[in-house]
């Protein structure tokens, strides 16, 4: 909607993806890609590059102290590329190569890499 060339979801639950699907009719957004796969198989195994990665995973999921390392060592994020993670608030990232900032709303975060 902000004139993005092709937005790609990932997404492993049914009632999410649905609701993407749904979304994606109401606003005809042809350029909006669906995958319903685990995130982290995608990562392992895309040779796409992408100029910005906005990750939402559930707050408490195993695994998303993962997901900078893996998106850099993958070379995911295209040259001047950005990846933004929101979490809650007993995730933290500030260690992390390649951490730029991280912006608290309420009992939200966002955590930003390039």
């Amino acid at each position: 909607s902000r004139g993005a060339k092709q937005v790609q979801s990932i997404d492993k639950h049914p009632t999410s993806i649905k609701h993407m699907y749904k979304v994606k009719a109401e606003l005809e957004a042809e350029n909006w890609q669906i995958n319903r796969a685990d995130v982290f198989k995608f990562l392992e195994k895309t040779p796409q590059k992408f100029n910005l990665i906005f990750a939402d995973p559930p707050f408490g999921i195993k695994g998303v102290e993962q997901l900078p390392d893996l998106i850099f060592e993958k070379q995911l994020l295209a040259e001047d590329g950005e990846l933004i993670i929101e979490h809650g608030r007993e995730t933290n990232f500030e260690h992390e190569a390649n951490f730029r900032d991280v912006r608290n709303y309420g009992g939200v975060k966002f955590s930003f890499f390039s």
